[in-house]
């Protein structure tokens, strides 16, 4: 499997408390107004936005962005700048903050000609998203000279089961590491569609993934919506260099 794989899976369980709502969203205004911002530098040419999502369940929610490199060489560390909006425009959420965990503003590896999900699973807004407005940057690493030639570097990912408990739903799967490249805190995006829509979403950390390994190493997605009977898609994101 390379870069993005598919799968279908029912879900059994019980639903996620709604308990951290209310303070998440007063966690993400506070962050809104107090945090410095990173810049998106140059427009990207090359990466173009597909479909573009929120979903939402259980008191949080998820933007989901579909990207596409119509490039002929891959692209890496791809800044994803995301400007999260209520349905009459006003401005809740934006990933433009200095300190967030990295996977949350960029795609790590996108090969040339690929198509792949990109997921921010931590909006935090004070009322329910409408809208959302995807902005594209420049690469701002060097995939060529790490060696990364198509879709070359490559992880195997396997999805095993939807399941759920007091956290909400999930998905639990293996990764295989076969890159060359030991990978810390790889991210793992999950987009779970139902006739062609967006109904699920989320985005898993794997700390350490050893090069060449020869043994999978578990994970799990905790999934913002319903992905009961989604057909759900995955996309692995490799970093290039250790």
């Amino acid at each position: 499997m390379g870069l993005l794989g598919a799968l279908t899976l029912m879900l059994s369980g019980c639903e996620s408390t709604e308990s951290e709502s209310a303070r998440l969203g007063r966690e993400g205004a506070k962050l809104i107004a107090g945090a410095s911002t990173v810049g998106l530098g140059a427009t990207n040419r090359a990466v173009h936005v597909g479909q573009v999502a929120l979903v939402h369940g259980s008191g949080r929610t998820a933007a989901v962005v579909q990207l596409r490199n119509t490039g002929a060489g891959a692209q890496s560390d791809v800044p994803v700048l995301i400007d999260v909006r209520s349905p009459k425009g006003v401005s809740l959420y934006r990933n433009d903050i200095q300190g967030l965990e990295p996977s949350l503003q960029q795609m790590p590896l996108l090969p040339a000609h690929a198509s792949a999900w990109w997921v921010d699973d931590q909006v935090l807004a004070a009322s329910t998203p409408g809208l959302v407005k995807v902005r594209i940057g420049a690469a701002k690493g060097n995939a060529a000279k790490a060696g990364v030639v198509g879709s070359s570097a490559r992880v195997q990912v396997s999805a095993t089961s939807l399941g759920s408990d007091l956290a909400g739903p999930y998905l639990a799967g293996e990764v295989i590491n076969h890159t060359g490249v030991a990978q810390h805190n790889m991210p793992i995006f999950a987009v779970g569609l139902r006739g062609g829509r967006v109904v699920a979403a989320g985005r898993a950390l794997v700390p350490n993934l050893p090069a060449s390994a020869s043994k999978p190493t578990a994970f799990r997605i905790y999934l913002v919506g319903s992905p009961s009977g989604a057909h759900i898609e995955l996309t692995s994101a490799p970093a290039v260099q250790a």
